[in-house]
């Protein structure tokens, strides 16, 4: 059992607030953070449907993708669709956390787990840059008989890559001093007197986004009572956006990529737009609803688009540029995104059930 709080917590390091869109509504939608929870269950949308399945499967928590009053509420009359649904949460006393633009941009996310299924190269960027994951340079200090062991830790959780390179560290050695008080545990030395000891300087780098992972490595390798750790911000990053573009590892055309998709995805409705047997390299994915990445994709001399959904109008711009679609639809874009996260979340959190809806949005059927 957790508090909905630490839920909420990792939920902010997995895909952090700071990458959704500004005016996105995520985050708490509904409950309290204080409340206690047995069990969680992660979906596209808070609907009567995933609400009603939250309660039947014991879950005190509901984790969506898609804010539950987007454009906002403004009765609780229980004959129209919102109110409804914000009476029924109210009822059942779920909480309710809503993770967006940021799950789209986060990496892992919607982006990412898109271009996975697509196939593309891991040598991606983002479709439209919406901000910059900053470098931070990790330092700690390292007692000799666990150097090894504290380094092995923080690269293996994301730190030290360059490029083609891993596990990129410097080291230099030098004295530490400390005294601690009567009632500390030191590793070396003893309580109340004062030390020197011999002593690693280690740094690497890392971004942002992995902190979380990096920091938890550190100290669970490290020896130390208290160990004395930084992260400095450098003024370089990466840019972090939405969509993802890249090179697919083998070269497949039009019609087959919609047709793998379809069936990978178990999707009842994928749909594409061009010529059937055009063959395609340089591809480009966005998650949800994709109109305004028509013209991005067509602009940058893209191949084909997969996205989840697009109006009538908006073809006529890939008509112009030759640019080929898939469309999946809006929520078959997104849902693959919830499972890398339930298996990130079942990890780091203890004790709590992480379930993942059966729900799958609404889908449209070929008849």
């Amino acid at each position: 059992m957790a508090n909905a709080s630490e839920i909420i917590r990792f939920m902010e390091e997995y895909a952090p607030p700071r990458l959704a869109r500004e005016g996105d509504p995520i985050g708490l939608q509904a409950g309290s953070v204080h409340r206690q929870v047995k069990a969680v269950m992660l979906a596209m949308d808070a609907t009567l449907e995933t609400v009603a399945e939250a309660e039947s499967k014991g879950a005190q928590m509901l984790v969506t993708h898609h804010p539950a009053f987007y454009g906002g509420i403004n009765n609780l009359d229980e004959d129209e669709a919102k109110g409804a649904l914000a009476a029924m949460i109210l009822r059942k006393r779920l909480v309710v956390y809503a993770a967006h633009t940021n799950l789209d941009v986060t990496k892992g996310g919607v982006g990412d787990c898109l271009a996975d299924l697509v196939g593309l190269k891991e040598e991606r960027r983002p479709l439209e840059v919406t901000g910059c994951d900053p470098f931070l340079k990790l330092v700690t200090f390292v007692p000799e008989s666990h150097l090894r062991r504290v380094k092995k830790a923080v690269c293996s959780s994301g730190a030290g890559s360059y490029g083609g390179y891993s596990n990129c560290t410097y080291r230099v050695l030098g004295t530490g001093t400390f005294k601690g008080a009567d009632t500390s545990s030191p590793y070396l030395g003893k309580a109340g007197q004062y030390e020197e000891v011999e002593e690693w300087r280690l740094e690497s780098r890392l971004l942002a986004s992995q902190k979380p992972q990096v920091e938890a490595a550190l100290l669970k390798a490290h020896p130390y009572e208290m160990p004395a750790y930084e992260f400095v911000r450098l003024d370089d990053g990466i840019p972090c956006g939405l969509g993802r573009v890249g090179e697919l590892r083998g070269k497949i055309s039009l019609v087959g990529l919609a047709k793998k998709l379809a069936r990978q995805l178990k999707a009842p409705g994928v749909q594409f737009f061009g010529r059937e047997k055009q063959s395609i390299k340089l591809v480009a994915v966005w998650g949800g609803s994709g109109g305004h990445a028509i013209k991005l994709a067509a602009e940058k001399g893209i191949d084909a688009l997969v996205l989840g959904e697009c109006g009538y109008h908006d073809v006529e711009i890939a008509q112009h540029y030759g640019l080929g679609i898939v469309r999946l639809g809006h929520g078959v874009s997104e849902y693959p995104a919830l499972l890398p996260l339930a298996r990130a979340m079942r990890k780091a959190i203890k004790g709590v059930k992480i379930l993942v809806s059966r729900n799958r949005a609404a889908l449209f059927y070929n008849v």
